[in-house]
């Protein structure tokens, strides 16, 4: 056994080492201009134009966010809700934003609604607890929680839209529109390079009985409102992939479960891939872009995707 320990401890070593190499360390101009360019873009969001509430459909836009990334925040929400200005921003604070942070925010958003940490843990503990034992227990385990639990039991529109704070709206969502105008809610959401969840698609299909589309990723979603019938069948999805020694609490498991959500709407499938997940620079093509948490991509949010709305806003292109 010692050899073959061994050789994983350098199979690990040398996978931490092409890492760097590779995935990083060529892209460290990029992440230091990322930064350097974030701050001087800060003074630029007190001149967004105010999104005033129309009449209309009202549905709820959620956000999980915290002051590391207040300003992403209220670049990300600006841009989507452009283009839906009947929608209601609910922002989930992680333990960290509180109402004196939301100035600027709301001088952009006025209809913003702040859920506080405690708020939140509150009212998830009176739908979940004693009721739904396992969904009790994950949402205080995990970290994203409020993602998938805490989000469905704020706000009053029969769907949702899940919006990163990390995400970028270009072009009118017109397939984001579209599913809004169905009578039933549907399940859409914008798909991952590749599928980050906590077991392979044949493990969470042969565990629940139920079948799981690849690549969901719930950074841009729009999705139903859990009922009591969904949390029924959810704590019994998470019963059954626990017995199969699943790792159900799994910091990825909140993506999963929305990809295992898909046989409880009406209709499920990806946007197109103008809304997909990409490295590399950003499509001027692309309707969203998720500038995910990796050093190649992350900073791109600064770098290329607000000035490709300041310039939209200064050709009066929104």
């Amino acid at each position: 056994m010692k050899p073959f320990g061994r050789s994983m401890t350098l199979r690990k070593q040398l996978g931490y080492l092409k890492f760097k190499l590779i995935d990083q360390l060529p892209y460290q101009y990029l992440r230091m201009k990322g930064e350097r360019v974030r701050e001087e873009l800060k003074g630029k969001i007190s001149g967004l134009p105010t999104i005033h509430p129309t009449s209309g459909p009202v549905v709820d836009v959620q956000m999980l966010c915290g002051k590391k990334h207040l300003d992403m925040g209220i670049w990300a929400s600006w841009s989507l809700m452009r283009f839906i200005p009947s929608a209601r921003l609910v922002v989930f604070s992680d333990g960290t934003l509180s109402e004196a942070d939301l100035g600027a925010w709301r001088k952009v958003i006025p209809n913003l609604c702040l859920i506080s940490g405690e708020v939140n843990v509150q009212r998830s503990d009176e739908v979940l607890k004693g009721l739904y034992p396992l969904l009790h227990e994950w949402r205080v385990r995990n970290k994203y929680s409020a993602k998938f639990l805490g989000f469905h039991f704020h706000g009053g529109s029969d769907r949702i839209i899940l919006l990163d704070s990390d995400v970028l709206c270009f072009q009118k969502p017109e397939e984001l529109i579209a599913a809004l105008e169905v009578p039933e809610p549907v399940l859409r959401w914008h798909n991952d390079v590749t599928s980050c969840y906590l077991g392979s698609i044949a493990e969470l299909e042969a565990a629940s009985g139920h079948s799981v589309p690849a690549c969901v990723n719930s950074g841009f979603m729009l999705a139903k409102r859990w009922n009591e019938e969904d949390l029924r069948y959810f704590n019994e999805v998470f019963e059954k992939l626990d017995a199969a020694s699943l790792p159900i609490f799994h910091f990825w498991s909140e993506q999963t479960y929305y990809a295992l959500a898909s046989p409880r709407h009406a209709d499920a499938k990806p946007f197109s891939n103008k809304y997909s997940i990409c490295y590399g620079k950003t499509n001027p093509d692309a309707v969203i872009r998720h500038y995910v948490g990796v050093v190649k991509v992350r900073p791109r949010f600064y770098v290329e995707g607000v000035p490709l709305l300041l310039e939209q806003i200064k050709t009066s292109a929104v």
